[in-house]
């Protein structure tokens, strides 16, 4: 589908910039003593007083001392589960249990660090007595009992910062005890798995340098997105073992968030298909290496049309280049495994201190335009793979969604059908052309400076749009100027079943608006109104 364009960010300081929301500064804070919390609520033995003894006789490390041995004993973790993965008997891990208990997680807002638990009465006693600890709910799951295949994640003190560390690797745990006092040793916080299986999820594991503390998750996109900031001090130690539990990312929200808007629609949903994931990847992988100027999008590069394909060149790769897997779309999904000639791609460069969390600017941004939105809404389309490629130096990163459709198994709307977005009654929908970022082609050259969201209307998409009216109005009726885009104005990217209006301006925040539609639908009188609701703020 040549249409499929990108969103453009022409700007790297914008006000965009001021606006958006960092993640990140959930972890800001300052560093500050907190109470050592009483109880691991696991099993095992505590040896927490011989510790103490032990350590009162020696020197507290420096902190520069300190760093050197906790990287040492993240070192040490990572070889004590390679060692433990590559004495795996064949499916040794499916035995593990089945039954397991939350891990609790808070956030504690005076040392920015986060403290998990199993124990409901720890829970309690925090949530009850220790205000500056905020309750973020469960995180994972583990075993509460020692069992065939699993292993103990032990549970250290810090009582020089107040922090809670937790580690599976005996090594580690050896190394802490010998060298670093200031770690009390708590007792076994629960059990889990050295070694991946069926059932099982990554525990990423990051230290802060900066501040002295590790944070533990397996969101995805917690990880990514500590990963993708330039600004982020967290670094990034790799998988601490293996729990129980159903790790997020970008990709499986992006699919999700794709998904709610067709079907809500009546556009049809989509599948999920890891060859069009490995098909974005491997794109992604080949922009960061070609479609860079120094640090920056080469954003007149990419804008540009491939006159040996007739795509704008970022939708391209030129064989014998680095990162080559196909020319175009489909090319490189078949080479991904997809066998396919039909592959609306999208793509939406990003700078990361424009990126919001959790992420999902990159669909909302995609949907915010003219034929973005088409590649991402053809009633056809009927599976979906993305990915989101961060550059080595965190600086850029970008958005790729591929759905695409296998053209015998096309799928057609029935006789009748009309598709609009925004959707009738849809609420936080934003105020601009893809956000503010642009969209190449421009789908209205003529008028400078910020457009707002466009309208569209679909019916099938060889039958015939007959417009009569088609308006857009404010809460208080004043007609909104926009202009009307149709096939007449960019054949080689719209078709006779459908029509665009573009705002000249953006819309206001909160507002409701209301669209009216008078036509023909492949001959047949079409009459249609809806409404809906901008988001709070502009941006």
């Amino acid at each position: 589908m040549k249409y499929s364009n990108r969103g453009e960010i022409v700007q790297l300081v914008s006000v965009k910039n001021q606006t958006r929301r960092i993640w990140l500064a959930v972890f800001a804070g300052a560093l500050a003593a907190s109470l050592s919390l009483s109880g691991c609520g696991g099993g095992g033995g505590d040896s927490s007083a011989e510790t103490s003894k032990t350590n009162a006789t020696r020197e507290i490390p420096s902190a520069v001392e300190t760093q050197a041995l906790l990287q040492k004993g993240a070192q040490l973790n990572a070889q004590e589960l390679q060692t433990a993965a590559s004495r795996q008997a064949t499916g040794n891990v499916r035995t593990k249990s089945l039954v397991g208990v939350p891990v609790y997680r808070f956030y504690n807002t005076q040392t920015a660090a986060h403290f998990y638990t199993i124990s409901e009465e720890e829970r309690a006693t925090v949530q009850n007595t220790l205000p500056h600890f905020q309750y973020d709910g469960p995180a994972f799951t583990v075993s509460p009992v020692m069992q065939s295949g699993l292993s103990p994640v032990y549970r250290f003190f810090n009582t020089q910062t107040g922090v809670h560390f937790y580690t599976i690797s005996e090594e580690e745990k050896a190394l802490i005890q010998q060298s670093l006092p200031q770690f009390k040793l708590e007792g076994v916080a629960y059990y889990a798995s050295k070694v991946a299986g069926s059932g099982l999820t990554p525990l990423y594991r990051f230290y802060l340098p900066t501040k002295g503390f590790h944070f533990y998750t397996i969101s995805r996109k917690e990880r990514d997105s500590l990963n993708m900031f330039i600004f982020s001090d967290y670094g990034y130690e790799g998988e601490s073992y293996y729990v129980m539990g159903e790790g997020d990312s970008f990709e499986i929200s992006m699919f999700n968030e794709v998904n709610a808007i067709r079907s809500a629609g009546g556009f049809g949903v989509l599948n999920h298909n890891i060859y069009l994931d490995a098909a974005a990847r491997n794109h992604g992988n080949y922009m960061m290496l070609n479609y860079r100027d120094g640090r920056y999008w080469n954003d007149p590069l990419m804008d540009t049309v491939d006159p040996a394909t007739g795509w704008l060149t970022a939708h391209t790769e030129q064989a014998g280049t680095p990162g080559f897997t196909g020319t175009l779309p489909a090319d490189r999904a078949i080479a991904a495994g997809y066998q396919t000639n039909y592959v609306a791609e999208v793509i939406s460069p990003e700078y990361s201190l424009l990126i919001d969390y959790p992420y999902e600017g990159c669909v909302d941004d995609l949907l915010s335009s003219v034929f973005h939105r088409n590649g991402l809404l053809y009633y056809g389309l009927e599976e979906f793979g993305s990915t989101v490629h961060v550059s080595q130096d965190r600086f850029v990163a970008t958005c790729i969604l591929e759905p695409a459709t296998i053209p015998t198994n096309n799928r057609y709307p029935p006789v009748g059908w009309v598709g609009v977005y925004p959707l009738p009654d849809q609420t936080n929908v934003a105020t601009m052309l893809s956000n503010g970022g642009g969209e190449a082609p421009d789908p209205l050259p003529s008028v400078s400076g910020f457009r707002g969201n466009p309208i569209s209307i679909y019916i099938r998409p060889y039958d015939v749009l007959t417009i009569h009216s088609f308006e857009l109005r404010d809460a208080s009726g004043a007609l909104v100027t926009t202009t009307l885009l149709t096939e007449a104005d960019f054949p080689f990217y719209l078709t006779s079943g459908q029509a665009h209006l573009v705002p000249h301006a953006p819309l206001q925040p909160n507002t409701r608006y209301t669209v009216h539609f008078t036509g023909l639908n492949n001959g047949v009188p079409l009459s249609k109104v809806w409404s809906f609701t901008t988001r709070s703020t502009l941006f």
